[in-house]
């Protein structure tokens, strides 16, 4: 397994723990439950293979665990949600690119 797909995983981890915490309202579970198909569809992507999403997986790590963490504490879970979806849109992009093209 790569760095990449190291990163993925443990974002999946932490997201799996958020899924069950029963604070949490309908939309805040359908946008994890969103972005977390995305990142196991981007799993088995050449560009997570590569080097070269490693910032950009780690940033999608990072953010995974800011929503446990505000999840956990009270925080604004909204507002973690929402670095979450941009981080794994970024990966997202830069894995297909147009055309399905690597764009680095």
């Amino acid at each position: 397994m790569t760095k990449g797909q190291e990163q993925i995983t443990s974002a999946l981890s932490h997201l799996s723990g958020v899924a069950g915490v029963a604070s949490l309202d309908a939309d805040a579970r359908e946008r994890l439950e969103g972005v977390s198909g995305d990142l196991q569809a981007l799993m088995e992507a050449i560009f997570v293979k590569s080097a070269l999403c490693v910032p950009f997986t780690a940033a999608c790590n990072r953010a995974a665990k800011a929503v446990a963490a505000a999840t956990a504490d009270g925080g604004d879970v909204g507002a973690a949600i929402s670095r979450l979806e941009k981080a794994a849109k970024t990966v997202r992009d830069k894995s297909t690119g147009a055309g399905g093209a690597i764009i680095t």
